[in-house]
């Protein structure tokens, strides 16, 4: 338009747009940390097995995972 101003109904269009961009964005996002927390979920059943397996053989594991924590916090 003039004074390079856009007309209402280009801003309208652009900014519905950018929304409809965003929720894509936004589901994909949550698809993703849906999937990590499936993950999630198996490895920590497969830490209680085998964390339940070595008790049974007289290992401290709860010492075991505690020397792998300031690994992690680095």
């Amino acid at each position: 338009g003039p004074g390079g101003l856009y007309r209402e109904d280009e801003v309208e269009a652009r900014v519905a747009a950018a929304v409809a961009a965003l929720e894509g964005q936004v589901a994909e996002a949550e698809e993703q940390l849906t999937d990590l927390l499936v993950c999630l979920g198996q490895e920590e059943q497969k830490v209680a097995l085998l964390s339940e397996a070595l008790m049974a053989r007289g290992i401290d594991v709860d010492a075991m995972l505690a020397s792998i924590q300031p690994e992690q916090e680095a």
